[in-house]
This record gives C-alpha cells, sequence and structure tokens, in this order.
C-alpha cells in the first residue's frame, strides 16, 4: 500500500485532547478538596464543571476516532489511520464503500467574532458503506496562506 495522504496537524487535537482530560482532573480535584466548610461556593462549581469539560473531554475522544492522521491505498483497499485516546488506530476497508463528500470550509469572518481567533480550516469527509460516521480529513494547509513559501 501507498500513502496518500499524511496530516500534519493531528498534534494540536492531541494537545486540546490533554488540555480537556487536564480540565476536567482539575475541576474534579477541586470539587474534591473543597467538600469541607467552602464558604465561596468553590465546591458547588467545581462539581457543576466537571460533568461538563468531561462530556466535551469524552465528545472529543469520539472526534479522535474520525479524524485522519493517515491514508494508505492500493488498488483494492483503502486503510484509513485514525488517532485513539493512546496511540492510533488502522481500519482497511474494500475501495468500492468509499465516497468523498465536497471540501468544506469555515466562514473565517464567522469564527473571528465567535471566538476572536481567525480560523480558515478546511475539511472533508470520507463516507464508508459499512459504517455509520463519516472520517474527517483535515485538507487545511500548515503555514500562514498569504506568505509565499
Amino acid at each position: 500500500m501507498r500513502e496518500v495522504y499524511r496530516n500534519t496537524r493531528w498534534r494540536r487535537v492531541r494537545f486540546l485532547q490533554a488540555l480537556f482530560w487536564a480540565a476536567t482532573a482539575g475541576f474534579a480535584w477541586l470539587a474534591w478538596s473543597t467538600r469541607i466548610e467552602d464558604p465561596s461556593n468553590n465546591h458547588l462549581a467545581a462539581l457543576i464543571l466537571t460533568p461538563i469539560v468531561a462530556a466535551a473531554a469524552l465528545g472529543l475522544e469520539f472526534y479522535l476516532r474520525l479524524y485522519v492522521t493517515a491514508l494508505y491505498a492500493s488498488d483494492t483497499a483503502v486503510t484509513v489511520e485514525t488517532l485513539s485516546t493512546i496511540g492510533r488506530s488502522r481500519a482497511t476497508y474494500p475501495m468500492s464503500d468509499i465516497v468523498f463528500g465536497r471540501e468544506r470550509r469555515t466562514d473565517p469572518r464567522k469564527t473571528v467574532v465567535a471566538t476572536g481567533f481567525h480560523l480558515d480550516n478546511k475539511w472533508r469527509a470520507m463516507r464508508v458503506a459499512t459504517r455509520k460516521w463519516a472520517y474527517v480529513i483535515d485538507t487545511t494547509e500548515d503555514g500562514d496562506p498569504r506568505r509565499p513559501g
């Protein structure tokens, strides 16, 4: 099999994974450590925030399994490599079961208003006939597109 796609942005997703799980652990620790005599309501706030941040971390764990880091192709099959909680996982599908969607793009103007950051991301969905959820192929180019080279 030959490599036809390699994702160079997967470390950003790993960073978010670590950040969400660290925040979950931090709020859980705060809830546990302030459970006795807490006049400032830190305990209550941590009890509320812990499951919210944990749900976001679990959602990111689901996304990791859809985020393609590499594609390998032969004449008859495609091997998809995705992230998992620790490490990576691979699955091989027949070429006849693969359908690529059109490339989609975020609107940078809307993301600046919503987040304060200029985000110009592109991605493409890859559907497999035997799977319920489509894989996500990040087609965003690294670097500043306004700078040549």
